[in-house]
């Protein structure tokens, strides 16, 4: 696969964002593909070049900076002690939370205690009206939320607030 020359890159496309789009929702777009193509969970070949691509893109987009160079079509620069020291960052993030994810697979007592709590929920929505399904969702979600709690405490302290931050925008509303 030819590798293409970073100057011909469209940060935005790499991201799926567009020039109005808002600091957090570069760091969204940035975070929830940074996780789909790291290279410690997606085994395929370009996903190498297409997490280093996209750690690119946000580190220059998410510097007003930069990202006001780049829009008047100057191109970028990063200088590569930035990018080591960046993408190192990202990657201990990332490789710390798949590794708790990882660990907590192990737990069967979270399974257990979310179906428990899917039933006993469910049963009790029944009594009081709301419907059986209603309160299986409830259950579980209540059952998802303490094993997202646990996965999060797994991670050393100095990049729980990063992982965290993670999760809240992989969809899962999470507070620790």
């Amino acid at each position: 696969m030819k590798r293409q020359s970073e100057k011909d890159l469209d940060l935005y496309s790499i991201l799926g964002v567009n020039k109005d789009s808002s600091i957090e929702e570069i760091k969204k777009a940035y975070r929830k593909l940074a996780l789909k193509y790291h290279p410690d969970k997606n085994p395929d070949e370009s996903a190498v070049q297409k997490f280093h691509n996209i750690s690119l893109a946000y580190q220059v987009l998410s510097d007003p900076e930069k990202k006001r160079k780049y829009d008047l079509g100057g191109g970028f620069s990063v200088n590569e002690n930035d990018r080591n020291e960046f993408s190192e960052q990202q990657n201990k993030i990332i490789e710390e939370l798949l590794k708790a994810v990882s660990e907590w697979k192990k737990k069967k007592r979270y399974i257990a205690l979310t179906i428990l709590l899917s039933i006993f929920y469910g049963f009790y929505y029944l009594v009081i009206g709301k419907g059986f399904f209603n309160g299986i969702i409830e259950g579980g979600s209540i059952g998802l939320h303490y094993a997202i709690k646990d996965i999060v405490k797994q991670i050393p302290e100095s990049h729980r607030s990063e992982a965290a931050d993670f999760i809240n925008e992989m969809g899962f509303s999470f507070t620790s």
